[in-house]
């Protein structure tokens, strides 16, 4: 079936795709099928192997005839495929990333150890800029570090790095534990934070320990955030003398390391600060209770702290929190507009400085669309709500005519694209399918395969919409996950896989290869969409 275009210039025949140079011209197409519909699958992958493997031991019939019907391939979805080293697993930010821009991401956690291991890292300005305020201040520098043993959201070879960085400036550091959950091993903080402490000693301290439900919501649960702003910046919570104290509280109560409350350690009381007039703010003079330190983020994932980091410079938060960020009527800030830093680059609303800010292509698959004249409309639950409206597009966050982001329930939504689908409103219709991922990260077989199941239904409603209107239909796994849910030794093992992700097409020219990438999807979705893709576009370039 052809798929023609119908370009306002460049040269083309009517019923040719537009030829084009790497830039994104405007252009008008009318796609012979519509709509174009992207199934995102997280934590969804391949393996033989049916021992533990969710997605085998789950009915997935729709998915199944789907392959069957039309053709099922592999696609890489970790290590080179995504721009991580070799073995290392894939991610559904780093997922959504190679599908949307059509290129292998360069993840800012390759970005930073590569400035480590050509020890440049010091030399970075916005690394520079905390010395300089730290020692201009003569106060400490807030560490805010997830703390796991894959570093998923952190590592801890940064976290090193940047004590080190700091005792050589003889800047004082206190570090705030960010804990994040292994399904295998679900308390097991201990391993890593009394090394960490002991390594401390003479350099400074860990202030807080909490759980990343706490302090890495994503959600919008802005009460468990609040919790952790409480603790860090107020210093309001239980106190225990040492980390290890304060997880046998929590592992007492059965808690797991990603729950543990929020707890101050030792003598930590919280920032320093004081009211003071806010001249900077362009209003008429006030007095403002503002933090007198420095603090910097050490994570390579943005979206896992920008609630914390909305709260501490008191921007894009709902009205409960703001009440709550005010005292006797006056605004409270934990660092004034130059004391807040980042690794990465976080919502530019924050108006927080960072030393490896976004590197967004130009030419991705939604710039192409809107480009070409398509609507588009992307629809997540809350927790993929910045996979979809950012990651998608390798960190763009400006809105484009014709596109629309939809954030509803995890339970609505299939149903919701559905609608859509139904509808007829849209060209191009991406949606963001992330049970498994969730039931993945749990270590819960059981839970997995039914995770497996509802996601399976979700595909089967999806499709037999997109049939119905004539569509073209194509179901992409972002990372492995729930096909892999014990280790070697039969044990729970949760989070994500090394394994390759199924990729199926219900069009013929959006087929593609066994053994490509998730970076060459957006070239057979442009493919179906009749749009030649841009030269910038390069696919997957990892090792075959």
């Amino acid at each position: 079936m052809s798929w023609p275009g119908r370009p306002c210039d460049h040269g083309a025949r009517p019923g040719e795709p537009s030829r084009r140079a790497s830039r994104v011209h405007a252009m008008v197409v009318v796609p012979k099928q519509k709509p174009v519909v992207l199934c995102l699958l997280d934590g969804f992958g391949e393996r033989e192997a049916r021992e533990g493997n969710a997605v085998r031991l789950a009915k997935a019939e729709a998915i199944t005839r789907l392959g069957e019907r039309f053709g099922k391939t592999r696609l890489g979805a970790s290590g080179e495929a995504v721009g991580l080293s070799a073995g290392k697993c894939g991610s559904g930010v780093l997922g959504y990333e190679a599908i949307g821009t059509g290129r292998t991401p360069r993840p800012a956690r390759t970005r930073i150890d590569e400035a480590i291991a050509a020890k440049k890292l010091w030399a970075n300005k916005i690394i520079e800029r905390a010395m300089w305020i730290a020692c201009d201040r003569s106060c400490r520098l807030h560490l805010f570090a997830p703390i796991s043993a894959d570093g998923a959201h952190g590592t801890l070879d940064h976290l090193r790095t940047m004590v080190r960085v700091c005792e050589a400036n003889d800047v004082k550091v206190v570090v705030h534990a960010f804990l994040e959950e292994k399904a295998a091993a679900p308390r097991s903080a201990w391993k890593l934070l009394e090394p960490l402490a002991f390594e401390l000693e003479g350099k400074g301290v860990i202030g807080t320990v909490m759980g990343q439900s706490y302090a890495m919501d994503r959600s919008g649960r802005w009460d468990r955030v609040q919790k952790a702003y409480a603790a860090i910046v107020r210093g309001e919570a239980k106190t225990k003398e040492t980390p290890y104290e304060a997880l046998q509280v929590a592992y007492q109560a059965k808690l797991t390391d990603g729950n543990v409350e929020p707890t101050r350690i030792g003598e930590y009381e919280g920032m320093v600060g004081s009211f003071m007039a806010d001249f900077a703010s362009g209003q008429s003079a006030g007095w403002s209770w503002f933090g007198e330190e420095a603090g910097l983020f050490l994570t390579h994932r943005s979206d896992r702290v920008e609630q914390l980091a909305a709260m501490m410079v008191r921007r894009n938060v709902p009205p409960e929190v703001v009440e709550y960020l005010t005292d006797r009527k006056k605004p409270v800030y934990a660092f004034d507009e130059f004391g807040l830093l980042s690794l990465v680059e976080l919502d530019p609303e924050l108006e927080v400085r960072s030393a490896f800010p976004d590197e967004p292509p130009e030419g991705t698959l939604g710039e192409v669309i809107a480009a070409a004249g398509l609507t588009q409309i992307r629809i997540a639950e809350p927790d993929r709500a910045r996979h979809v409206a950012r990651g998608f597009d390798g960190g763009r966050r400006a809105p484009r005519a014709g596109e629309e982001i939809r954030v509803v329930e995890a339970a609505s939504v299939a149903e919701t694209a559905t609608r859509v689908i139904e509808g007829g409103s849209h060209d191009v219709v991406i949606v963001s399918l992330a049970a498994a991922d969730h039931a993945a990260h749990r270590g819960d077989l059981a839970a997995a395969i039914e995770a497996v199941d509802a996601v399976d239904a979700a595909v089967a409603q999806i499709a037999a919409a997109t049939e119905a209107k004539g569509g073209a239909l194509f179901v992409v796994g972002t990372h492995g996950g729930c096909e892999e849910m014990l280790d070697a030794e039969g044990k729970p093992r949760g989070g994500h896989t090394t394994n390759p992700v199924p990729f199926v097409s219900t069009s013929e020219r959006g087929r593609l290869a066994e053994g490509k990438g998730l970076a060459d999807v957006a070239k057979a979705v442009l493919e179906v969409l009749g749009i030649e893709a841009p030269s910038g576009m390069t696919g997957d370039r990892s090792p075959q």
